[in-house]
């Protein structure tokens, strides 16, 4: 797929995104402009969105630099496919991969679509239904573990809704065989050490079961393993792309 970048003019090259433990930044390349292909390389810790040649005989999706966007159609059962990168002060990268979404670029409204199914809607800006990173980020209590690390995946989102007669609507659902893990081995770090504390557990459990069972069973401490916060170590491999 050819994934071409927008965003509004005089857009800033650098976003920060303090709140992550991997990829502290995402740097924009001067030499990206508008609507051209792009894709990510990692430099330490950042994502350095670079221009790439457009690939021939594949298909374009499209990647918005935005503090919201708006769907359409929900009333009608239409879905959009998108993922979100969540960066500081309320930004996003999102990607639309398959479906519509409304967007504002430059003071105009516009509805991008992403495959030959989707169903052409008419926008009637008092009917969209406007998605922010707030309301994303709301639904985080509902993704497991991942939603402690909001900053560290790129999420796969399928959403729909719409403002149809003033009444909102929202469909939300996570994909999470197609989220990917942006937290340069943090989340992974993080998962190991549970499992490890309640290997410790279960062992503290059993020991105490077999000595009350043998009779004569004295209390004893039970250090449980200490768990050092996973550190991010900066990626050397320059030059990954995806």
């Amino acid at each position: 797929m050819n994934k071409l970048f927008f965003a509004d003019k005089g857009f800033s090259r650098e976003i920060m995104r303090d709140r992550a433990k991997g990829y502290k930044r995402i740097m924009i390349d001067d030499a990206l402009e508008m609507a051209a292909p792009f894709s990510f390389e990692t430099q330490g810790t950042d994502l350095v969105a670079v221009p790439t040649e457009p690939a021939d005989g594949v298909g374009e999706v499209f990647t918005f630099l935005c503090r919201e966007f708006g769907l359409v159609g929900g009333d009608k059962g239409l879905r959009s496919k998108l993922s979100v990168i969540f960066c500081d002060n309320g930004w996003m990268l999102v990607t639309l991969h398959h479906g519509s979404l409304v967007v504002t670029l430059d003071g105009q409204l516009m509805m991008p679509q992403v495959g030959e199914d989707v169903e052409a809607v008419r926008v009637i800006p008092d009917n969209v239904l406007w998605v922010n990173a707030d309301k994303l980020l709301g639904f985080s209590k509902y993704l497991e573990n991942k939603g402690q690390f909001m900053y560290d995946f790129e999420f796969m989102f399928e959403l729909g809704g719409d403002n149809t007669k003033g009444m909102g609507q929202f469909l939300f659902r996570c994909l999470h065989e197609e989220t990917i893990d942006i937290s340069l081995g943090y989340v992974a770090q993080y998962e190991q050490n549970l499992v490890k504390r309640a290997e410790a557990q279960e062992a503290k459990k059993k020991y105490a079961q077999v000595a009350a069972y043998f009779g004569g069973y004295q209390k004893h401490e039970f250090d449980e393993p200490e768990y050092d916060e996973p550190e991010v170590e900066e990626d050397d491999d320059s030059g990954v792309e995806w």
